[in-house]
């Protein structure tokens, strides 16, 4: 691929498409502040994964993300905590971690799989904290403006990969978009830490 383009991955098939005016937007971002502004502050990192179906499939790449995550964490010295899936439908625990004061950013990894007469599958890593009454500005007067409950996404990454048939070769693909995807949010999430 020539100077000028970014690559894009759907599947096994690569796109490149023109930079352009991209460029222009990009002169004035500066990707240090804003890494600082997303990731400062968080002490380490909850990782879980959340597979639909729970499949074979998505069980044996959840259990080798979570090993991948613990991996490339390690590497570069941050703290994690691995999670089960279930730790959403724990609310109580999640609050309770977060009144103690550990933290930690809640970082999520999402499979869902097709099956029919293609094999597909969507990925998900998501970096999400969790807040009871966020508010940017508050004024009762502007129903924008309440407090509301929810995930507030501070970085996501997605990946759909599809085949004719299920087969290893599926399962490879899955890992390699799912470890681009968890180095991408190591990498960022360590830069936003210095």
């Amino acid at each position: 691929m020539g100077f000028g383009t970014i690559p894009w991955r759907l599947g096994s098939v690569m796109i490149a498409l023109p930079i352009g005016s991209l460029a222009l937007a990009a002169r004035d971002f500066d990707r240090t502040a804003y890494l600082k502004r997303q990731f400062g502050g968080w002490t380490g990192i909850s990782f879980h994964c959340r597979a639909n179906p729970e499949s074979s499939d998505n069980k044996q790449l959840c259990e080798w993300s979570r090993a991948r995550f613990e991996s490339l964490a390690s590497a570069k010295k941050l703290r994690i905590v691995l999670d089960d899936a279930d730790i959403f439908s724990r609310a109580d625990e999640r609050l309770a971690r977060r009144a103690s004061g550990t933290g930690l950013l809640t970082v999520e990894l999402e499979l869902f799989s097709t099956r029919g007469e293609s094999y597909g599958k969507y990925m998900a890593v998501r970096a999400s904290p969790y807040y009871i009454e966020a508010i940017e500005t508050f004024n009762p007067n502007e129903i924008e403006k309440r407090p509301r409950s929810g995930a507030l996404i501070l970085w996501e990454q997605t990946r759909i990969s599809s085949s004719a048939t299920q087969h290893e070769g599926s399962i490879l693909l899955a890992q390699y978009d799912i470890e681009q995807m968890l180095e991408e949010l190591i990498s960022d999430f360590s830069a936003g830490q210095q």
